[in-house]
């Protein structure tokens, strides 16, 4: 990210006073007598506008949408989505066990929604750093009138997905520098309903993957998944890196991706030796 990128972009409080200015904020404010209302009626308001604008900006591009999105519509994006992201960590802390499966896959798709605009902004290299990502999303809330423990625990979480994610960006990097890897698709939130992170087609056999940030929860895993006999293409793997390798940053080095190839050839050639093998038995992967 130069330096020039990252002066250019646009705080939290700036992109409000943005939205302030839309033809969809005057339809969410106009309940609202803006002598009187507070500033966090009015945040809320475009917040609330916010989904609309991206819908509007959708429309006008269409296919062209995603290949033309600047920095700061992704912005929109993460700011529209947040309000739904927290409820939804909320209620999935609070309620996932008592949730049926339709319940909980309704209720994930705000976190998949977030998930993938906080990707495309790594993978685009909008952000390098976890920091600057929590500091927008708690930056955000804190100007909604969040409470500070709800802007804590959205810190938290968001932190421990990023970090979740850094360790499927650098999977997938070894992966894909992998000749034997023949694609690598996105799960559908149903698959990360299931637990998987990616859909991986290796030497021909195609398995669903989880990745791990650490080889005792890789085996956790799949010592849980045993005992399903409808996740035969499931497989939870170690990403090979440890917390410490990245530091506050997101990406690994190439000379990383390079190192971690032959750990990830063996890891995958069990993999699919033990799902041919018994397609409704998931082993240990070490």
């Amino acid at each position: 990210m130069t330096h020039d990128r990252l002066r250019a972009q646009r705080s939290p409080g700036e992109i409000i006073k943005a939205i302030t200015r839309t033809n969809e904020f005057l339809k969410e404010a106009s309940t609202l007598d803006r002598r009187k209302a507070g500033k966090v009626a009015l945040v809320g308001a475009a917040l609330s506008a916010a989904p609309k604008i991206v819908d509007r900006f959708k429309e006008q591009k269409g296919a062209r949408y995603e290949a033309t999105k600047s920095d700061e519509m992704r912005q929109l994006e993460l700011m529209a989505i947040l309000p739904d992201w927290l409820k939804a960590q909320q209620k999935l802390d609070k309620h996932r066990d008592k949730m049926t499966r339709r319940e909980r896959i309704k209720t994930l798709e705000p976190v998949v929604a977030f998930n993938k605009i906080v990707r495309e902004m790594i993978d685009t290299e909008q952000y390098t750093t976890i920091s600057q990502i929590k500091r927008f999303v708690s930056g955000t809330l804190l100007y909604a009138g969040y409470s500070k423990e709800e802007i804590a625990y959205a810190e938290n979480t968001a932190g421990i997905a990023i970090n979740g994610m850094r360790h499927e960006i650098a999977a997938e990097s070894v992966l894909s520098s992998l000749p034997e890897v023949y694609g690598i698709d996105g799960a559908s939130a149903e698959e990360e309903f299931d637990g998987k992170d990616i859909i991986v087609t290796y030497r021909g056999v195609t398995l669903g993957i989880d990745i791990k940030s650490s080889q005792q929860n890789a085996e956790e895993a799949n010592r849980r998944a045993r005992w399903y006999s409808d996740r035969g293409d499931y497989v939870a793997i170690w990403s090979g890196f440890k917390n410490s390798d990245f530091g506050d940053g997101l990406i690994p080095s190439r000379e990383q991706i390079k190192s971690r190839q032959e750990y990830f050839r063996a890891v995958m050639d069990r993999a699919i030796e033990d799902v041919s093998a018994d397609n409704n038995v998931i082993k240990f992967y070490r």
